[in-house]
């Protein structure tokens, strides 16, 4: 059961004759860095895969687009109890699709045919919004009504304390929902209010969802991202999919499938092994070749007069060496000569 999901390509990439040119498709598989295991996790934004023929399976689900069997929105209900929730509910949408056994898949270029305008035209949305405020000053005059007057004054100014200060609470509970829900450690309230009707999907369990999702609920340096070739993780409750689904049947691993995945597994492992060697051996002979020449500038930049004496002091210690040695034979020939002298003298 497939979910086609992403952030839709931007109206820039739509050439003058309506078409979709490009080779490159969008796709969601990374999530912003998180500084605690506690932070909620959301995607970081759009990324293309290059020469993308077919739809790429994903562990994101993406707000811009979603593209299903009518039954996916039936089964997995939206969660009504999250207010002012804006990140973290294509998390909790990604862990409840994936949990009731919908795979998400992020359209191919070929299926690229849903587009968003992301420009901001704040000068737009000021003339709009002074246009507004200009109707609502002229009624005020024609009326001279006091309840237009309350009105207009809300209208121009930020909400009370209390209402600010009720507002960052029900975000924080709704944030704390979240957590509850995905197994992250959070602290102060949280309303777990119908948790059990609108997570209550049980193909796939949470522990699976966060390891296919690449998020760690203990460690966030734990953190995965899922910018490599994915693969199909199998139903732990099979039976529910087969019910929904009458003559599908998922067949269980036999020893060759369970060969295969783990030939897949290795060779993903070996191949993120092997970039990663790439990128480590390019660094350090980067910082070789940075080191080396540190030290030829250093050495071009030694004093000339200390350049110049090293070779003379070595030549004069050397001489030095070589007159001491001379001196100390010449004076121990002198003293072996006045002895054999004496020797003489007494024989005769």
């Amino acid at each position: 059961m497939a979910v086609l999901t992403a952030y839709p390509s931007g109206f820039h990439m739509i050439d003058e004759n309506g078409t979709y040119p490009h080779l490159s498709a969008s796709h969601l598989c990374d999530h912003s860095k998180r500084s605690g295991p506690d932070d909620i996790p959301f995607a970081t934004g759009i990324l293309f895969i290059e020469y993308s023929e077919r739809p790429q399976l994903s562990a994101f689900f993406g707000a811009g687009l979603s593209f299903s069997k009518c039954h996916a929105e039936k089964r997995v209900r939206v969660d009504n109890y999250t207010k002012w929730l804006f990140f973290g509910e294509e998390s909790l949408r990604s862990y409840a699709l994936w949990s009731h056994g919908y795979d998400l898949y992020s359209p191919s270029r070929h299926g690229s045919v849903v587009f968003h305008n992301w420009t901001n035209d704040p000068s737009r949305t000021s003339y709009v919004y002074h246009l507004y405020l200009f109707f609502i000053k002229l009624i005020l005059r024609l009326c001279k009504s006091n309840f237009m007057l309350v009105y207009i004054r809300y209208m121009q100014h930020p909400l009370p304390e209390a209402a600010r200060r009720r507002r960052a609470d029900e975000e924080k509970a709704s944030g704390n929902r979240v957590r509850a829900v995905l197994t992250l450690p959070f602290h102060g309230d949280v309303d777990t209010t119908g948790l059990s009707w609108f997570y209550n999907g049980s193909v796939r369990s949470v522990e699976s969802f966060l390891g296919f999702h690449g998020v760690s609920n203990a460690n966030a340096s734990w953190d995965q991202e899922r910018c490599h070739q994915l693969h199909w993780v199998p139903y732990e409750r099979p039976e529910i999919v087969e019910q929904l689904l009458p003559g599908w049947v998922q067949e269980g691993l036999g020893a060759h499938e369970r060969s295969n995945d783990m030939q897949n597994l290795v060779a993903d492992t070996l191949q993120a092994l092997r970039d990663q060697w790439t990128k480590d051996k390019e660094h350090m002979l980067h910082n070789v070749e940075l080191m080396h020449l540190k030290g030829l500038e250093d050495r071009t930049h030694l004093p000339a007069s200390v350049a110049e004496v090293l070779p003379a002091m070595a030549v004069g210690v050397a001489l030095a060496s070589v007159a001491l040695v001379t001196r100390w034979r010449r004076r121990c020939t002198s003293s072996t000569s006045s002895s054999s002298a004496a020797k003489s003298s007494d024989y005769a």
